[in-house]
């Protein structure tokens, strides 16, 4: 037994090992090969955004050389940072005088052609307006109509010109809008019933009504009656 608490002892004393230290030979080598994968990796990331760099710019130019007149961009966000978005038709206006009144902008990825003159306009919307009546195609649009199965954000095609005719001969015509006619007249009645309500309230102060959220109110639940035969809220 005392032997054994000798040999414990002892074993209990042990130091660390030894440290060995590297030479300098080691120490050149680890720092060489060191900044052989740092300029490695430098290279590489030049060389990426070298690419992307000259991407983005034979874009930019492809873009403008297919297109009116317009005032130049960055490569990455287009003519983002020069439009106001508190006064933008003044700006766009602004713009025209400069530009002429058919201009292209780039909206980050996103190309746009903005007409500023009647002529223009006319020339647009109604002498070539098979050619710029359609909508552009988009993942989440194409998600969320199934393919693109309804009327409002399907691009110009054949199905859209079907669908539109399905919705003027027999659901946009006149006798049914007629339908509906009691639907109108008893969102009307109940809104007209609520204001007076709210007017002629007794001891309450003067009421101020709020035209613009009324008649919101008003428009959303005659919609709601029309298309799914409940009333909003």
């Amino acid at each position: 037994m005392d032997d054994f608490s000798k040999r414990s002892s002892v074993s209990c004393k042990l130091g660390p090992p030894p440290l060995y230290k590297l030479g300098p030979k080691f120490s050149y080598e680890r720092n060489f090969h060191m900044n052989v994968k740092m300029v490695e990796f430098v290279i590489i990331i030049s060389s990426v955004l070298a690419l992307i760099l000259v991407s983005i710019l034979a874009k930019f130019k492809s873009f403008r050389s297919n297109l009116p007149p317009g005032p130049s961009g960055l490569p990455i966000i287009g003519n983002l940072h020069q439009l106001h978005t508190n006064h933008l038709s003044d700006h766009l206006w602004q713009l025209s005088k400069r530009y002429g009144p058919l201009m292209s902008l780039r909206l980050g990825r996103v190309k746009v052609v903005v007409v500023s003159s009647a002529q223009m306009a006319k020339e647009v919307l109604k002498t070539n307006d098979a050619i710029f009546c359609s909508r552009p195609v988009f993942t989440g649009q194409q998600k969320i109509t199934y393919g693109y199965k309804g009327l409002v954000l399907t691009p110009y095609n054949e199905y859209w010109r079907e669908m539109r005719k399905i919705c003027t001969l027999h659901l946009f015509t006149s006798k049914k809008v007629q339908s509906f006619r009691f639907d109108r007249e008893e969102e009307v009645f109940l809104t007209i019933k609520r204001i007076i309500s709210q007017i002629t309230t007794p001891g309450s102060p003067e009421v101020v009504v709020n035209l613009n959220e009324t008649i919101m109110t008003l428009t959303s639940t005659i919609i709601c009656r029309v298309a799914y035969g409940l009333r909003q809220g």
